[in-house]
């Protein structure tokens, strides 16, 4: 056996499994649409491979061996969240109503597949250059069939929107502006921390490669500001809570330095809710517990704090840009009056009509979650308290659904 050999085995491996997979029943089209478009990115590697021999120069067949292990390494994964979207654990309701919002918000060819992931975080699989029309969003396996978690979908429809609107080139400018001030005004401390001659001088090489560090840092943060933004412009309240439940207080351990530390995200995602006219929980930022820094005086806490300052300076801009991005969808909002026929709905135990928006589904059922009162006259109720809510949120969903394929809005 030799390299060429294994890789056109384990080529043929991966087709078989694809195979395997297109038996399953899927619920949605569009798992099974990115499973033909990978079997043939799979069928093409392997024509490529059996053209080649032992004949060939060594160069040539081992850059194609190593593209085709690539190819697995990076799809793979993939098939695995393909087969996971067809577990029943999954909010099939869901589907649909999110699918027509994204394509409001990212356009008409937009294909969704949404799944479970077996981290404790939303997750979307972000610039699959063979799957460049997809929107694959997964949720924690123990809550992917939790109605109320559907407004992180927003998070990470902002991630899509980041990506295809080519957000970071529009905004690492002005960051990298900031960062370039923040040395210069701290210049002594810089020069105490990296002794690497003048901070102010803009051909200083050591000091250009410590700002292209913070940068991709603060462009990370500032991706993950504007996705809270997006999500909390999409579903107001609904996506604070949201939030609060998946993450608060937040973890013990090291801050990763791509994040907003959690009482700044949390203070920023109050920033955006104020501008949007979105009610919040009192006391929010309280909710939420830091990760440790780096230790202060350090040069991790000295360039941290570079790319907070600098995320933060465009926080403002941000936020108007997840806001005219959401405004040009022409997404309905969710009104105070539809949210409290919903809620009164769900009191009866009825499912919600005439709801318009998933928006304003999730703001009545986060409002009912938090309601003490809700069916305490109905001990038999109120038992499977939170079992029945999302059946009844389900519902709702399922009538939001067919009330828009009959009001022609597909």
């Amino acid at each position: 056996m030799s390299p060429l050999e294994y890789s056109q085995a384990r080529i043929r491996s991966v087709l078989e499994e694809i195979d395997r997979l297109k038996d399953a029943e899927f619920p949605h089209i569009h798992s099974r649409n990115a499973l033909d478009t990978l079997e043939k990115l799979f069928l093409s590697r392997l024509a490529v491979l059996e053209t080649l021999s032992s004949q060939n120069d060594v160069t040539v067949v081992q850059n194609a061996c190593a593209e085709s292990l690539t190819q697995i390494l990076k799809h793979l994964p993939l098939l695995g969240f393909i087969l996971r979207s067809t577990n029943v654990r999954n909010s099939f309701e869901v589907h649909r109503p999110l699918l027509q919002l994204a394509r409001r918000i990212l356009g008409q060819q937009t294909k969704l597949i949404l799944s479970s992931e077996w981290e404790f975080s939303p997750f979307v699989y972000n610039q699959i250059t063979e799957l460049p029309e997809f929107v694959l969003i997964g949720l924690p396996a123990s809550e992917s069939g939790n109605p109320l978690l559907i407004p992180l979908a927003g998070h990470e429809l902002g991630h899509t929107i980041w990506s295809q609107q080519k957000l970071k080139a529009k905004f690492v400018s002005e960051i990298d502006k900031v960062i370039l001030q923040e040395i210069n005004k701290r210049g002594q401390e810089y020069t105490a921390l990296f002794f690497q001659g003048d901070p102010s001088d803009p051909t200083n090489l050591f000091v250009l490669e410590n700002v292209a560090y913070v940068s991709g840092w603060a462009s990370r943060q500032a991706e993950e500001a504007f996705c809270d933004f997006v999500g909390t412009r999409v579903f107001g309240s609904a996506y604070l809570h949201a939030f609060a439940y998946l993450l608060s207080p937040g973890p013990h351990g090291l801050r990763p330095f791509v994040y907003p530390n959690n009482k700044s995200r949390a203070r920023n995602i109050l920033l955006a809710a104020a501008k949007f006219g979105v009610s919040v929980p009192v006391y929010y930022p309280d909710w939420f517990i830091d990760l440790i820094e780096p230790q202060i005086g350090s040069k991790d806490a000295f360039l941290l704090s570079l790319a907070d300052s600098s995320m933060q300076s465009v926080v403002p801009k941000l936020m108007d840009e997840a806001n005219s991005t959401i405004n040009a969808a022409s997404l309905p909002d969710a009104s105070e009056e539809r949210v409290k026929e919903a809620v009164e709905a769900f009191r009866l135990l009825v499912p919600a009509t005439n709801s318009r928006s998933l928006a304003t589904i999730l703001n009545a059922a986060w409002e009912s979650y938090h309601d003490a009162s809700l069916w305490q006259d109905l001990p038999h109720v109120a038992e499977r308290r939170s079992a029945t809510l999302n059946d009844l949120v389900l519902k709702t969903i399922e009538v939001l659904d067919i009330e828009e394929i009959l009001g022609g809005s597909v």
